[in-house]
């Protein structure tokens, strides 16, 4: 293990020096600033993997470097047009030079929290080590790994058909109160958390965990087909993925090489299958509304000068047409440097601007203020007819307040409520899986945090709602979580008492 971690670190930092001297000899601007933003996205991915000893600091990690500094290197590198809207921003030389020190700030500002997450670091009792479950567990499992995919089925079917959470659409059916959020939370983690429950059951109990893979992966692809989402299917299975991975290489294998392989091929196609039923439904679904279907046609994110200058560069030849399309489909999903370049262009940028951002309201017939000040095309749709939008990220988010303190601190603050948010997860469940899905769940929120934020804490508290009630069900089957931990101090203390 330590071994993969030294070669996983050198080969970072190798990437960084090569990547940086290329980029940098490419921008043509002062190569101080450059050097600094390699530095700064480094040691932040450095720290958050290998340091910070948390699922979802690693992974925030990795999604802020995806969207600020490889997003940025690879279009100096590639030199093709950024697909997202960008306010503003004219390329001057000024303000690329304040996009690199704001990125820098803002990564310095994540690497500072992961250091803090790596002393704060107190390990969570591993039930898996030592299993205590209850002797009827095993066979029980079997029957709720069916149950729960049959209900994952059905329940993506009724929500596919009566278009309740879809991706870019607004709900054809409303249901009696809440019923609507209550389908939006199940599709979009409920299923996954109770997923991650009947797993570490299996692991803990040494049985299905074959079977509950296969059904993990079953699940990120029913979910994704109907609501819609690429993304869905990555973000649930990731969780597991992590979890097995870290007991396969530290020695507590729960199946062998090939069986794990296996699983990790049928992953792997599992995501080409599954961006292709979503691509296949998305078209199906847009058709009858021409503005939504134009954009997704394109790959330039319904940029249409973008779009012809990225098939005029395709057009050119085999290396560049593949640099390009790697960039379009490794790089440029991630959200981050877009969001900066907007902020730094935007003349308005004020505590006022930054306040009336933090307590805006996500309406279904209104478009959020940042699509006009990004100068987004969404801005120009007719709200009844699709909810898309284009995402700041946090360091562009917070500098559009006006001031650099509040871009560090702010995503210092963001880093370590991710660390916090998983750790209490690991408090109230000692589940390693839901841990992972916590942290995963909270990463991808930061990554994209500067849209209605304030609304993220309502899916938030249904989530920890969520994990008390799995945590008295753990201790139904265990001794694992809060509840066990409550109820076996109660029994250890009525069985001293005198009578």
């Amino acid at each position: 293990m330590k071994r993969m971690v030294g070669g996983g670190r050198a080969v970072l930092w190798g990437l960084h020096a090569v990547v940086g001297l290329v980029a940098v000899g490419i921008y043509g601007g002062n190569a101080v600033d450059f050097f600094f933003f390699t530095l700064s996205a480094a040691l932040m991915l450095d720290i958050g993997i290998f340091k910070s000893r948390s699922y979802g600091t690693g992974v925030l990690a990795l999604f802020v470097w995806l969207g600020i500094w490889l997003k940025i290197s690879c279009h100096f590198i590639v030199g093709y047009p950024y697909v997202e809207p960008l306010g503003k921003f004219k390329f001057l030389p000024p303000q690329f030079s304040a996009l690199l020190h704001i990125s820098s700030i803002g990564m310095m500002g994540f690497a500072l929290a992961f250091l803090v997450a790596s002393h704060l670091y107190v390990a969570v009792p591993e039930s898996t080590v030592r299993p205590r479950a209850k002797p009827w567990l095993p066979s029980a499992l079997k029957w709720a790994w069916l149950l729960s995919l049959l209900a994952i089925l059905g329940l993506g079917v009724i929500n596919a058909d009566l278009n309740i959470l879809r991706v870019g659409l607004p709900p054809d059916t409303v249901l009696p109160y809440p019923g609507n959020a209550l389908v939006s939370w199940l599709m979009s983690t409920g299923f996954a958390l109770g997923v991650a429950t009947l797993m570490y059951l299996s692991v803990l109990s040494r049985s299905n965990v074959k079977l509950g893979v296969v059904i993990v992966i079953l699940e990120g692809f029913i979910v994704g087909v109907s609501i819609l989402s690429r993304a869905s299917y990555v973000f649930h299975l990731l969780p597991v993925c992590l979890v097995l991975a870290y007991m396969h290489f530290s020695g507590r294998r729960l199946f062998g090489h090939r069986a794990a392989l296996a699983f990790v091929a049928v992953a792997a196609v599992g995501t080409f299958v599954t961006a292709t039923a979503v691509n296949l439904q998305r078209e199906f679904a847009y058709t009858s509304r021409p503005e939504i279907a134009r954009d997704e046609g394109g790959e330039s994110g319904g940029n249409p000068a973008a779009r012809a200058i990225i098939a005029e560069m395709k057009s050119r030849g085999f290396l560049l047409r593949a640099a390009v399309t790697f960039s379009q489909l490794a790089v440029d999903r991630w959200v981050g440097a877009e969001g900066v370049m907007t902020a730094v262009a935007y003349d308005d940028r004020s505590l006022k601007t930054f306040g009336r951002l933090m307590m805006e309201q996500r309406q279904l017939n209104t478009i959020s203020e940042y699509q006009s000040i990004s100068a987004a095309h969404y801005k120009d749709m007719d709200p009844k007819q699709f909810q898309f939008a284009t995402l700041p990220g946090p360091i562009g988010f917070f500098y559009l307040s006006g001031a650099l303190w509040i871009v560090f601190a702010g995503c210092f603050l963001l880093g370590l409520a991710v660390l916090a948010t998983e750790r209490l997860a690991g408090w109230m469940t000692e589940n390693s899986f839901i841990m992972a899905f916590i942290g995963v769940y909270t990463a991808s929120l930061a990554a994209q945090f500067g849209l209605t934020p304030r609304q993220n804490l309502i899916p938030l508290a249904m989530n920890f709602a969520a994990l008390a009630f799995l945590a008295t069900v753990q201790a139904l089957v265990s001794n694992a979580g809060c509840v066990a931990r409550w109820r076996d101090r109660r029994t250890s203390q009525r069985a001293v008492l005198p009578s």
